[in-house]
């Protein structure tokens, strides 16, 4: 027998995230020998675009849902998680910088 109990709190699946963030330190996601250094600044927001994709999240506004996760920051070893307007700009700004360099 199930005793099934109500809760307030928002509930998420984040199983493999750790095993993601695993796979990104192996392949060097976010490392200065595979991505351009001076379009990484903030290697945060490369990680939390890609834990999003991860979660089959698409819309930066989905970030909100993972700011106070602890298991995303662990699991991309992130020092914080980015607001979805930070994510769009810099995007942006990475969109606008390859446009310029073909």
């Amino acid at each position: 027998m199930f005793d099934i109990d109500t809760t307030t709190e928002h509930i998420q699946s984040t199983a493999g995230m750790a095993l993601a963030g695993k796979n990104a330190e192996k392949i060097g996601l976010c490392s200065y020998s595979t991505v351009d250094k001076r379009l990484l600044q903030h290697p945060e927001v490369l990680s939390s675009l890609f834990g999003l994709f991860v979660q089959w999240r698409s819309s930066y506004e989905e970030i909100k849902l993972f700011r106070g996760d602890k298991l995303f920051k662990q699991s991309l070893n992130l020092s914080y998680v980015p607001a979805a307007e930070t994510l769009r700009l810099y995007t942006e700004k990475v969109a606008e910088s390859k446009k310029y360099a073909m």
